[in-house]
């Protein structure tokens, strides 16, 4: 009876082994969850400068726009610029690709087709836009005219 009761008492606890694999074996698993923890936590800041640049498209391209439409000269070839709209920096160059003139229209006083002069521009813009370390380009065409 004395020899069952110590066999008891031996095993009550654990080994010094069993107790380092196991340790080994939860330290493994914490520093796995924190790796996939911090992947997400970049991807979810990658992923919210990408929708605050889309989001701020529609409106560096209105501005855009106002300023090629403000600033179209007959000799004008290329214009550029640069701002910051909704916490994104944005550089944009337009250069000319297509300039002409409205189709011929007839007169009826004199009976003829009459050729205008060139007054349309097509441009090809050309977008830079950044969000802390995320940047995206575009790139896309405007139509401007002068009187």
């Amino acid at each position: 009876m004395l020899k069952n009761n110590r066999k008891k008492n031996q095993r009550a606890g654990f080994t010094l082994i069993e107790v380092m694999i196991a340790s080994v074996i939860l330290f493994s698993s914490i520093s796995v969850l924190a790796l996939i923890y911090k992947g997400v936590v970049v991807s979810t800041i990658k992923a919210e400068e990408h929708v605050s640049i889309s989001f701020a498209v529609p409106f560096i391209q209105k501005e855009i726009r106002k300023n090629i439409l403000s600033n179209t000269k007959p000799d004008s070839e290329s214009m550029s610029g640069q701002g910051n709209i909704l916490n994104a920096k944005y550089k944009w160059s337009a250069n000319v690709t297509l300039y002409e003139s409205p189709p011929k229209s007839y007169d009826p006083e004199t009976g003829a087709l009459v050729t205008h002069p060139k007054k349309y521009k097509k441009w090809l813009v050309d977008l830079s836009i950044s969000v802390n370390s995320t940047n995206q380009s575009y790139q896309y065409g405007e139509v401007s005219w002068h009187e």
